[in-house]
């Protein structure tokens, strides 16, 4: 339907993040460190929240 028109070539918004379409450039430093430095001292179970489009289901899985 408007993948034609806005010239896309699969879903541009899914339930997981594309990797792949990873934007390195945002800042998000801070959040980042304070999640390393939990998962490495332990602190337990960590919660990343964030407003749609800051990143936040981007963050390092265990996977990664």
């Amino acid at each position: 339907m408007y993948y034609k028109f806005f010239g896309l070539d699969q879903p541009p918004f899914k339930i997981t993040p594309d990797t792949r379409l990873f934007f390195p450039g945002a800042n998000r430093g801070a959040a980042l460190e304070a999640l390393v430095y939990a998962i490495t001292n332990g602190e337990g179970i960590v919660k990343v929240v964030g407003e749609v489009g800051s990143s936040s289901s981007s963050m390092p899985s265990p996977s990664s």
